[in-house]
């Protein structure tokens, strides 16, 4: 328990237990009550590392996710740590080591795909992190599990006559159009999900993609893109002073989630992979894009993409097309002419 005295030189202090020792802090003034203020400020701070729990810091890690961080990945981090509840039980924060960990992954592994597992595993290991930083625990225990090896797969991405062909499948305008400006523009689902009338610029045909209270952009890095001929034709004639450009059938805001389920309901309507997901029509606007000859440092401004590198996973499927293109030039004589 953290005392509150005041020395012979009359500056107030505060005294604590950290690894056994016994540790004094200055509060800097001689006035008892500025000193008591500071005191009662810091005291929860340092008893609070002998007693939380996981359930605590789980409170702890959602209020810090959805004050910082996007609310997807504040959903990762809720996610992950209800199934570390689930598996260890509501250990003491400094109980938890990395044999725990590793019986979580396992555990996981039974119920999840790896993929999902490394997710959970990779969330956790930011999360204690944090906990290191807060000076909540020494060591992260989840530092050293190692990830589950999973083979590298290329983006699954659409064709056009498939795109058009799940365009066809649904009946509802409003969803026809959210698809169309996916796969027009490239923009992520949330972004997309949290778009407005106010970031559509008609008169320089131009879409703002940016932060805003209740989302963040991936990477906090929020671009300007051109707005293309067939967004700005069908879009145009609907624009609006303010709200949101997409909404549900019955006037509210989507629901991000729900979108990827009506995407993949039609994806399988329409008999095609059951690989595809929402986000394969922004994989499939990079590789058109690509297809068509598009510099691969300008797609990557368009999809806001941090570096280079990342786009170019989106390379060998173009090289694909364009391979599979040049095989259809035949030359029947050719034979004869070089023999």
């Amino acid at each position: 328990m953290a005392s509150f005295f005041k020395r012979s030189n009359g500056i107030y202090y505060t005294a604590y237990r950290e690894k056994g020792r016994s540790r004094w802090i200055s509060l800097g003034t001689r006035d008892f009550d500025r000193a008591r203020e500071m005191f009662d400020s810091l005291a929860p701070r340092l008893d609070r590392p002998r007693r939380m729990n996981l359930c605590g810091f789980m409170q702890r890690i959602e209020q810090y996710s959805k004050a910082n961080l996007s609310a997807g990945t504040s959903d990762l981090y809720c996610r992950a740590f209800k199934k570390l509840l689930e598996t260890l039980g509501n250990l003491p924060l400094k109980a938890i080591t990395p044999l725990d960990i590793e019986q979580f992954k396992q555990t996981r592994l039974r119920a999840a795909s790896p993929i999902t597992v490394n997710i959970n595993l990779r969330t956790l290991r930011a999360a204690f992190q944090l906990a290191v930083d807060w000076r909540l625990i020494e060591e992260n225990p989840a530092r050293k599990c190692k990830l589950l090896r999973v083979p590298a797969k290329d983006p699954c991405f659409l064709t056009l006559s498939e795109f058009l062909k799940i365009c066809s499948a649904v009946e509802d305008v409003g969803f026809r159009r959210l698809l169309l400006f996916a796969a027009a523009t490239g923009m992520r689902r949330g972004e997309l999900v949290h778009l407005c009338w106010e970031d559509l610029d008609f008169e320089r045909r131009s879409v703002r993609i940016r932060n805003r209270n209740n989302f963040v952009v991936k990477g906090y890095r929020p671009r300007t893109i051109p707005m293309p001929a067939d967004i700005f034709n069908v879009f145009s004639p609907l624009r609006k002073p303010t709200g949101y450009v997409f909404l549900d059938t019955k006037g509210a805001p989507l629901n991000a989630h729900a979108v990827s389920r009506r995407f993949k309901r039609y994806v399988r309507k329409c008999g095609l992979s059951g690989e595809l997901h929402f986000h394969s029509l922004r994989h499939s606007y990079a590789s058109w894009m690509l297809m068509a000859n598009v510099p691969i440092s300008v797609v990557k401004e368009l999809l806001g993409h941090s570096s280079v590198v990342v786009t170019e996973i989106y390379g060998h499927l173009s090289n694909e097309y364009l391979r599979e293109s040049a095989s259809r030039l035949q030359f029947p004589d050719l034979g004869k002419l070089t023999n």
